[in-house]
């Protein structure tokens, strides 16, 4: 996906978003027509072998790549948009190649998890030789053999990896390793989670007798009919988790302390500074509230949000990915806000600082996002009858027109507004049968900008942003142009079809306008991949 740093550089890395089914809803003919962009440069990276397999653009439905844990098996590429290092896997005949910058590095008998670390000095990934997995660190085994391995948790310093953590199943058993140390063995054991500071690891585990408890620094905490995955503040200084008791009632244990206990409770999600925990509690059937600071809120028929929740900045650290029925509340960038969507009488309203919005009746939206300053916040509504709302905190709410068509089932996907909040971007799309049924990611798509649709692609998936002064909206297509073509497209302008766009970022122009920039991205053509530079419009 395209995201913003906190340094204002646009970055580009592609991952699959959960979608989220709707009325059969969609948008009018395209009112921003492609035209053409600038001449691009061209620079050829590297050339795989003629016996070698080219990778993508295929993405498997149903997976989602979280940032600094192992990408999953069947991802095209892994991309660190700082450096623009690009690492991916291919097959050639029975064995599989591991693809770096475009150039074949080794051949094993699998490749899996492929990870290139931030600043892009170094590729991570799981490597099978002889029947057996080893985690790899560039050339480097990082520890012994196993039978199977599962994703891992990886710290990056300026220069090494500092810390990592990754299971391993060695018979019937799995167990932790965490900087070449093997911990106890487990029944299974879940992903590993660090704090931010690399001081503190937890992960969850099963015990012989069904019993789960969730391991801080080696050591076991209660034990649970259920443990999920523990969750770090961001300071590093607290960390919760969702537990499970034997009479089937659920709660949230934060530094060892539990609070209260639902009928289900949602995943844990702190502020930005760490200060506040929320989540999303059921107290039954018909009764929801949000939980702040361990006081319960007012209750709701519903609480509920976009399956997918994204920080408006796009900084991989300050982002949750909510893949499960309950949704989490969405702190703003400075910790003193809080906003969630709640159902009352059949109508759905965001809650904001405790106060409700303007009613709608749809049940997919997407939000809520702040901007940078924390002041305002945006979603995206698609109500019955064609009508879809983008609604802004201190503006009335805007009705994007669309028109019914047989296209499957609407979702949208990728909502991003600019740090000022005055502009919003998302995507409208439909599915056929493979997609609703998570065998495929191509549906039809269009971008929204502004309240107007673009052309529409039938594409594999699409990741767009705004330009750091909101000037621009940039975006990729994969996979959707004329006969399954890839490209770029910049304010509606399609840029040079190839094979696959794989990623890329937004640099400054040198010795011109400060504010002048110039995409550069990576992109394949056949057997080749070249590093283009194309001039913004």
């Amino acid at each position: 996906m395209f995201r913003h740093k906190r340094d204002g550089t646009l970055l580009i890395c592609f991952s699959l978003l959960a979608f989220t089914l709707v009325p059969r809803l969609w948008p009018q003919e395209p009112t921003v027509q492609p035209g053409s962009l600038p001449i691009a440069k061209e620079e050829l990276l590297g050339e795989l072998s003629p016996q070698t397999d080219v990778p993508g653009p295929r993405i498997a439905g149903g997976l989602l790549r979280e940032f600094f844990s192992s990408a999953s098996p069947e991802a095209d590429y892994a991309f660190d948009p700082d450096s623009l290092r690009f690492a991916a896997r291919a097959k050639q005949g029975t064995k599989w190649v591991l693809i770096v910058d475009g150039k074949e590095r080794g051949v094993f008998d699998g490749v899996e998890s492929i990870l290139v670390s931030p600043g892009g000095r170094h590729v991570n990934y799981s490597a099978k030789r002889a029947g057996r997995w080893v985690k790899m660190l560039d050339d480097k085994e990082l520890g012994p053999a196993f039978d199977e391995l599962g994703g891992g948790s990886w710290l990056f310093g300026d220069v090494d990896l500092e810390h990592y953590a990754y299971p391993g199943q060695r018979g019937k058993r799995w167990l932790m390793v965490a900087d070449g140390r093997e911990g106890p063995e487990y029944e299974k054991v879940g992903r590993p989670s660090f704090s931010r500071d690399g001081r503190h690891l937890a992960y969850a585990a099963k015990r012989m007798k069904g019993e789960e408890v969730v391991v801080l620094d080696g050591k076991e905490g209660p034990v649970l009919e259920a443990a999920n995955s523990p969750h770090f503040s961001p300071d590093g200084q607290h960390m919760a988790y969702r537990a499970t008791h034997e009479k089937k009632r659920e709660a949230i244990i934060t530094d060892g302390k539990e609070g209260p206990e639902f009928e289900e409770v949602g995943a844990p999600t702190f502020s930005p500074d760490g200060q506040h925990l929320a989540y999303h509690a059921k107290l039954d059937n018909k009764r929801e509230v949000v939980v702040i600071d361990g006081k319960v809120g007012p209750e709701f028929e519903e609480i509920g949000g976009s399956p997918v929740g994204l920080n408006v900045r796009g900084d991989p650290m300050a982002f949750a990915l909510n893949c499960g029925d309950m949704s989490n509340p969405v702190y703003s960038p400075d910790g003193g806000r809080l906003a969630y969507f709640a159902k009352r009488s059949k109508k759905w309203r965001m809650v904001v600082d405790g106060q409700e919005g303007p009613e709608f009746k749809a049940e997919v939206f997407s939000g809520p996002l702040f901007t940078d300053d924390s002041r305002h916040v945006v979603y995206v509504a698609l109500e019955h009858l064609g009508k879809a709302l983008e609604v802004r905190n201190d503006k009335p709410p805007a009705e994007v027109t669309a028109s019914f068509s047989g296209m499957g089932f609407p979702f949208l996907e990728s909502p991003v507004i600019t740090p000022d909040g005055q502009r919003l971007a998302y995507i409208l799309g439909g599915g056929g049968e493979h997609f609703e049924l998570g065998r495929t990611t191509r549906a039809r798509r269009y971008v929204v900008v502004d309240g107007k649709p673009g052309k529409m692609y039938d594409a594999l998936a699409i990741d767009l942003a705004f330009s750091e002064d909101g000037r621009h909206i940039i975006y990729s297509v994969r996979g959707g142009v004329e006969q399954n073509k890839s490209t770029i497209v910049i304010d509606g302008k399609e840029g040079k079809l190839y094979d696959d766009v794989v990623g890329g970022a937004l640099r400054k122009v040198e010795g011109g306008d400060s504010s002048r920039h110039t995409l550069v991205y990576i992109a394949r053509e056949g057997k080749n991949f070249f590093r283009v530079t194309q001039p913004l419009p």
